[in-house]
């Protein structure tokens, strides 16, 4: 997986991270998601508090929201 993220500003933030690949399991996707949230909790300076939605999507498919 690239180590690359993309912030977006414009009108509100949004971060845009690479998880996995679509050949990739369930167990890993989940493991890699969950990583990567709680990397971003430890960045932000209230935490989860900041985190309003998670969706999770592949290239051409349509955005899927995570409960977490």
């Amino acid at each position: 997986i690239k180590k690359s993220v993309r912030v977006r500003l414009a009108t509100s933030p949004s971060i845009h991270v690479p998880v996995g690949t679509e050949s990739m399991d369930d167990v890993q996707l989940k493991e890699n998601t969950e990583r990567v949230l709680e990397e971003v909790k430890k960045t932000l300076t209230k935490g989860a508090t900041q985190i309003k939605t998670v969706l999770l999507k592949t290239t051409m498919s349509k955005p899927v929201k995570i409960d977490w």
